[in-house]
């Protein structure tokens, strides 16, 4: 019985920090709550910004490109490159 409650003791205490890193990380089934219309010199990007829950998001790619930079991604992070001038 000793060795069932520990068990489950450290069960839970393992699964504890997965799901709350997992709660901070996700927004799949929140609601879109405002969507914004984005301009970068005067001109409409394609893609609308949103706010979920208080947090605006914006498309980085998109917003990248507008104001002259190539973006790429790697290994979970975004990279501004800007485009020579030639």
């Amino acid at each position: 019985m000793k060795k069932f409650v520990s068990g489950l003791l450290v069960g839970f205490l393992l699964a504890l920090p997965a799901f709350a890193a997992a709660e901070q990380i996700s927004v799949v089934g929140k609601k879109v709550q405002v969507e914004y219309t984005v301009f970068i010199d005067g001109k409409q990007l394609p893609v609308n910004a949103i706010a979920i829950d208080g947090t605006s998001y914006a498309p980085l790619r998109v917003v990248g490109e507008a104001i002259g930079y190539d973006v790429s991604f790697k290994n979970k992070t975004v990279i501004f490159e800007s485009i020579p001038k030639i």
